[in-house]
């Protein structure tokens, strides 16, 4: 696996995050991040809660992209999410087929009203539904 997949493990102990931690979670850019930060603080608003602007709940980040178990995770210097090459990696297969594979995980999670990360999947849930 890469190296650069692993999230800082002081990130996720804060309550609220700016663009460059929420980069470094879903491994975007700085930009996406400010996009997705924009995004969730319109749900919350929606919701009746109250927002900062250009920071987002830690939470509520994790949550949303089925990540909220990475709270509770004792070993927080795994991995949050596996882009292609960690899948071709693990499954000794061809790009192809891990994008495939990548495509697919991310579809169940948008069924369950999770949000994704084009081309990258979260790592637990990857090993989950594969049995790793």
């Amino acid at each position: 696996m890469q190296d650069n997949t692993v999230v800082n493990e002081g990130i996720l102990n804060r309550q609220y995050l700016n663009a460059q931690g929420v980069s470094e979670i879903l491994q975007v850019s700085v930009p996406q991040a400010y996009k997705v930060i924009k995004a969730l603080n319109t749900e919350l608003s929606d919701k009746g809660y109250l927002t900062i602007r250009g920071c987002v709940s830690t939470r509520f980040l994790l949550s949303r992209y089925g990540l909220q178990d990475t709270l509770n995770n004792e070993d927080r210097s795994a991995a949050l999410f596996y882009d292609v090459d960690d899948v071709k990696s693990l499954f000794s297969t061809s790009q192809s087929n891990a994008y495939k594979s990548i495509n697919s995980l991310n579809a169940e999670l948008e069924n369950k009203g999770y949000l994704t990360v084009r081309g990258k999947v979260p790592a637990h849930y990857l090993r989950e539904r594969y049995y790793i």
